[in-house]
């Protein structure tokens, strides 16, 4: 058998040699890939103003966080993070009020986690499971440069069904 014939027999096998664990440590997400959420976003609906601002991907991490306020009254703060972890890419976030207690915390429920599952170059879906089934959360910068943010179930989340919050850049 010349050297040729050889290479070409051998080239399936070390392709079936790459274990799944490497193939997926190649594909998996990359919290880097979620820069797109980063900025100071606003929007202002039936008197209510919402504010959000997203620190850019650094240590495998990025920070966030929402204020909701109406009549000079902040109504409720957000703190996410989106952290990079060893089963992937995780969201977690709490409800802050304004005594600094949160609604998590009062229902002895922790932080909200959510899963990515999907993402691309201007989206982002996260997902939470529960024993009552699973809850989706959708980050995506629109064609119009919006930032969009959508809860619902995953199938509302991809057919783009779900009830989306639109927010304008700050410069």
């Amino acid at each position: 058998m010349n050297v040729l014939s050889r290479v070409v027999l051998s080239a399936p096998l070390l392709a079936l040699a790459v274990s799944p664990e490497a193939a997926h440590a190649q594909s998996a997400p990359d919290v880097d890939q979620l820069a797109f959420i980063t900025g100071h976003w606003t929007r202002t609906t039936d008197g209510m103003h919402v504010e959000q601002v997203f620190l850019p991907p650094e240590g495998g991490t990025m920070v966030g966080m929402q204020r909701r306020t109406q009549e000079d009254a902040t109504l409720v703060s957000y703190f996410f993070i989106i952290q990079q972890t060893e089963d992937g890419i995780i969201c977690r976030f709490k409800h802050f009020e304004n005594d600094y207690t949160t609604y998590e915390d009062r229902n002895n429920a922790g932080p909200r986690t959510f899963t990515l599952i999907e993402n691309s170059p201007s989206s982002a879906i996260f997902e939470e499971r529960s024993p009552d089934g699973s809850l989706g959360l959708r980050f995506r910068v629109t064609d119009a440069g919006q930032l969009g943010m959508a809860v619902g179930s995953l199938e509302e989340l991809r057919s783009d069904t779900a009830a989306e919050a639109l927010h304008d850049r700050v410069n």
